[in-house]
């Protein structure tokens, strides 16, 4: 598989008479971009906002983040806006690089002790800009309105939600389709029986891909459908550039952890590492998706399966990362043990959560196990971390009191800071 992305560089996003791509700037036919979202019945109206780095502003209740893309012969996001599932990852796919659809939503009764009324959050200047990817992007932020008749609550309403983003994206990427890019990034591997050839002296490495289990009972994950359990399945690693994998809704300021968001799924740094790597340090053969499970018995099913496939496939070793949360640290931990037992090395890569005590001392040691077997860990830092953020002169989402004043906010709710995948921007300082 071949996947070709043409990337254009956004600079700037302002509205206009025509959606179009010219010379760093993206011009948005609002008026048309709202018209395609509200044709869903499930929807009142959406408002569109646009933010650059620098500004002060900060965008609240960020359900998801989706880059802008579209492949050149269709087949976008398949399952979810294709009825025809396509397979993808090969072709050509256009990329509105350095711009961002951000999807807001209310959190109806779903608020939770971590996550309150005023959600994930991005800042777009100070300090919550620094350690997120999305305070550097230029952003057109939806903000989605229901009908009268619509519960917020309800699952059926969440998903309608990311269909708006993911329709958004498609729509605005659209206007690249006879341009000529700004640069073009190439992903190609080959078969798995081959991909060996003319490199058997490096070791061959799968990704383990665990992402997390609460999905809405009809939400789509996988190529359309939910990935709440089954079986390992192997993926090529173009599929994950491509639109096969978004999010779990449960990303939409829940209780639960924020989960990781498609843009970041779009740009997979742990994938795109192992690419780079591909033909001098390692043999990638490919990726493992698993889904982070409750109960003990599934802990272990899901990590035999996933093992068992990536011994089948010849592999060396295996790289984890978990899903975001404590617990699916015992589902990538039981991989690791399992590959150790089976002759194969793992690297975990992970964040941990160590909570403080009202002193402001860490009293909760943030990594669950300690068994030796789980072999290498690359500890990405407490997530649970605090940051201060200053007061901003404009905020983009739903009404909440206060939300411009100064803030504190946990590491893990200022979304795209990364520390799931490694890609964080922050770094630890011994003085």
């Amino acid at each position: 598989m071949r996947l070709q992305l043409q990337k254009f560089n956004v600079k700037h996003v302002d509205f206009a008479d025509q959606t179009a791509f010219d010379g760093g700037v993206l011009h948005i036919n609002k008026e048309e971009l709202k018209a395609l979202l509200e044709a869903d019945a499930r929807f009142n109206r959406f408002d569109i906002e646009l933010t650059h780095p620098g500004e002060s502003v900060r965008i609240l209740q960020v359900a998801d983040i989706i880059e802008p893309r579209a492949r050149r012969d269709g087949g976008d996001f398949p399952g979810i806006l294709s009825p025809r599932v396509t397979i993808v990852g090969n072709g050509i796919t256009d990329v509105l690089s350095g711009a961002a659809v951000v999807l807001i939503d209310e959190c109806g009764n779903n608020c939770g002790v971590t996550h309150d009324a005023v959600g994930n959050t991005i800042d777009m200047n100070g300090p919550g800009a620094e350690i997120t990817t999305y305070g550097k992007t230029c952003n057109i932020c939806l903000i989605p309105y229901a009908a009268d008749s619509v519960d917020i609550t309800e699952d059926d309403f969440k998903i309608a939600c990311k269909v708006a983003g993911l329709k958004a994206a498609v729509y605005l990427a659209q206007a690249c389709k006879n341009l000529e890019p700004d640069e073009v990034e190439v992903y190609e591997l080959p078969p798995t029986a081959e991909a060996s050839k003319g490199v058997e002296h490096l070791p061959r490495v799968v990704y383990i891909f665990n992402m997390y289990r609460y999905y809405l009972k009809d939400e789509f994950a996988i190529y359309g459908h939910t990935y709440s359990w089954f079986p390992s399945v192997f993926m090529h690693p173009n599929e994950f550039f491509d639109g096969a994998v978004v999010n779990p809704y449960l990303n939409a300021n829940g209780p639960s952890p924020a989960t990781i968001d498609t843009h970041t799924i779009q740009n997979h740094p742990v994938i795109k590492e192992l690419y780079q790597r591909h033909g001098k340090e390692l043999c990638f053969l490919g990726v493992i998706p698993t889904v982070a499970q409750l109960e003990e018995s599934s802990v272990e099913m899901q990590a035999n399966v996933a093992v068992k496939l990536a011994m089948s496939l010849g592999a060396d070793g295996i790289i984890l990362t978990k899903a975001p949360g404590g617990s699916p640290q015992l589902d990538v931990a039981r991989a690791a043990i399992k590959a150790g037992e089976l002759g194969m090395k793992a690297v975990l890569i992970l964040d941990d959560i160590a909570a403080r005590s009202p002193d402001g001392k860490f009293r909760a040691n943030g990594i669950m196990y300690d068994d030796p077997g789980a072999s290498t860990i690359v500890n990405t830092g407490n997530c649970s971390e605090i940051a201060k953020l200053p007061s901003v002169e404009r905020t983009i989402g739903h009404h909440v009191d206060g939300a411009k004043g100064e803030l504190r906010r946990i590491r893990i709710a200022l979304i795209g800071q990364g520390g799931q995948f490694g890609n964080t921007h922050t770094v630890e300082v011994e003085y």
